[in-house]
């Protein structure tokens, strides 16, 4: 064959795939439309009301990005979430691999069981959530955001950096794992150690799954059925706290903590001079706890004390070892 007609049989072939590619590109396009108005139709049937007003896909060659305006989805008993505008890609070969980019500015309204309901909007600078799908159902969740600022009716929220990541396991239990990088703290909420904190950081898993309707219902029937959170490391570094912790998490009959931890903490005696100083325990029984305990801890790498003792939540009390420190309040009101 002459190198002339070889170039034109690689010519015509190449257009012939370009084009090919280019249907394959256009019909995965209206397959990424009718997943969307499907899915939307498959909540509206479940009791959802959800709304959208236009949808776009782009991306072509190799990504399919859509992007949806004024997305907002309301399940009527228990919560309503809009934002200006949704953007998602998949590339074009497979869609088990969705990005989500999170939108700059979203709102939440949650209804209490008891009537009355709660706004938070939520503004990030930069965020991304990975969703992969197996067989049709949610596989693995990673989440990754910058800058985010949560306005709260207690003020504001703000974390400088979020990471979390859970996966759905053979035996129905979610491993995950979160990591906080400088949280501050709404100016309304009352804390012992300032409203800074350096890092929050959990690894572990979640044995059983939370159903639809209100949190409070969802959490207490999540608590009757044996829900717990089995925590393989627990990590908080706040003002002069410090502490690494491994065990499990409840809640009991009332929305209370319950907590079966052992802890290796730092600073303990500077908690305890601020519960004194808030007036959450008496002066008196502070400085016997720092006597007690001071003599269970031992020197640390650092120099610093470090008292390794059972940290328990139980009949809405917490306990370090044997002491009790104070009272605890329903994780969410009744």
């Amino acid at each position: 064959m002459r190198p002339r007609t070889i170039a034109i049989a690689a010519a015509v072939a190449a257009l012939v795939g370009v084009a090919g590619y280019t249907a394959y590109w256009v019909v995965a396009a209206g397959w990424l439309r009718d997943g969307v108005a499907a899915w939307v139709e498959a909540r509206r049937a479940e009791g959802y009301t959800v709304e959208h007003e236009g949808l776009e896909v782009s991306g072509f060659p190799f990504r399919l990005r859509a992007e949806i305006d004024a997305p907002s989805i309301e399940n009527p008993r228990s919560w309503t979430w809009t934002a200006e505008r949704l953007r998602f890609a998949a590339r074009p070969w497979s869609f088990d691999r969705i990005w989500v980019t999170l939108p700059a500015e979203q709102r939440l309204i949650s209804r209490r069981a008891a009537g009355g309901e709660s706004v938070v909007t939520a503004a990030v600078e930069r965020g991304v959530v990975l969703l992969e799908f197996a067989s049709g159902r949610l596989d693995r969740l990673a989440v990754e955001a910058a800058g985010l600022a949560l306005a709260t009716p207690e003020g504001e929220t703000l974390l400088a950096r979020l990471d979390a990541r859970g996966r759905r396991a053979a035996d129905a239990t979610i491993p995950f794992t979160v990591e906080i990088e400088s949280l501050t703290l709404p100016p309304r909420v009352d804390v012992l150690l300032g409203r800074e904190i350096a890092r929050l950081a959990a690894d572990g898993t979640v044995v059983g799954g939370l159903s639809a309707g209100p949190i409070a219902d969802a959490l207490a029937a999540w608590s009757a059925a044996g829900g717990r959170v089995d925590l393989e490391q627990l990590v908080l570094r706040w003002s002069d706290l410090s502490v690494d912790a491994r065990g499990t998490l409840a809640l009991d009959a009332k929305m209370r903590p319950l907590a079966a931890l052992i802890a290796d903490i730092e600073g303990y005696a500077e908690v305890l001079e601020a519960l004194a100083d808030a007036g959450a325990i008496k002066p008196r029984d502070a400085a016997l706890a720092k006597a007690a305990l001071g003599l269970l801890a031992k020197p640390g790498p650092n120099g610093r004390l470090v008292l390794t003792v059972p940290v328990t939540a139980q009949n809405g009390t917490l306990y370090v070892g044997p002491l009790a420190l104070f009272k605890l309040a329903p994780v969410v009101p009744r």
